[in-house]
């Protein structure tokens, strides 16, 4: 199964110290992806606390990234948090605790199917900037070619005026009419570290890697021809079986498998990998 994305939606507030969504349903098996991008006159002490309404108790939320505050007013920060949707019901989610009471929420939500389940995430990458044309980050690790890297930029504007980097996708941009411009785009098939914006203003940035799925039926190993320096018949293993002698080998390999066509195929003892 392919990696995909679905973009639940973008959800904005403004005032008080936490910040619910209004209800959303998240696919089955899927990863729950929340951008936060937040301002407050106090992010930089505030706490960020994320949690939901889903019947039976809370989601476990992992924050991915935590940006520090932004360059330019020290107001803005940023949290990419992820949590594992086993099924999907009408769910809320509250974003917090931020503490000054007049702060402002941008809120990006996806889910993610076809994603690696043990490990999700791969390279991540945070950044601010008082303003650029292009700006960037670097990620932590080259991303896979069947990854796909989510970058989100927090901006402080009321105007949309964040332009996505050259090969990268926007999937939303949304303003809380105040002070908040939150921006989030994407990339696959790229094993580049470079995350970009062509064009924003004073803001804080983050990215983080989206795993696929490791494909299923062992991994694709390379073939190697080697001489067979003595075969002989077993009794009982069929025509085109039997045990055989490798140099530089200590001991026999074992037939594993018939072959109609005459050619052996074999599995080396004590070694990791099978002809």
């Amino acid at each position: 199964m392919a990696l995909s994305r679905t973009n639940v939606g973008s959800f904005t507030g403004t005032g008080g110290t936490t910040f619910t969504t209004t209800a959303f349903t998240p696919a089955n098996n899927s990863l729950l992806v929340v951008c936060a991008q937040l301002q407050d006159a106090t992010i930089a002490t505030d706490t960020m606390t994320i949690t939901d309404n889903t019947s039976g108790g809370p989601l476990v939320w992992t924050a991915r990234v935590t940006t520090g505050v932004d360059p330019g007013f020290s107001v803005h920060k940023s949290v990419i948090w992820t949590a594992p949707i086993t099924t999907g019901a009408s769910m809320t989610v509250t974003v917090g605790t931020l503490a000054n009471g007049g702060a402002e929420f941008v809120i990006h939500i996806f889910t993610y199917t076809g994603h690696d389940v043990a490990s999700p995430i791969g390279a991540t990458a945070i950044g601010g900037t008082t303003g650029g044309s292009p700006t960037t980050i670097t990620l932590s690790a080259a991303p896979a070619t069947t990854s796909e890297v989510l970058a989100s930029a927090n901006e402080d504007s009321s105007v949309l005026d964040v332009v996505a980097g050259t090969g990268w996708t926007q999937q939303l941009q949304t303003t809380d009419g105040a002070n908040v411009v939150g921006q989030t785009q994407t990339r696959t098939n790229s094993t580049s570290t470079t995350v970009q914006w062509n064009t924003v203003g004073v803001c804080v940035l983050a990215a983080l890697e989206i795993k696929a799925a490791v494909a299923s039926g062992g991994a694709s190993l390379a073939k190697y021809n080697f001489k067979v320096d003595k075969f002989k018949k077993a009794l009982g293993l069929g025509p085109n079986a039997g045990l055989f002698q490798v140099r530089a080998y200590p001991v026999a390999a074992l037939v594993t498998q018939l072959d109609t066509s005459g050619q052996v195929i074999f599995r080396v003892r004590n070694q990791p990998w099978r002809w």
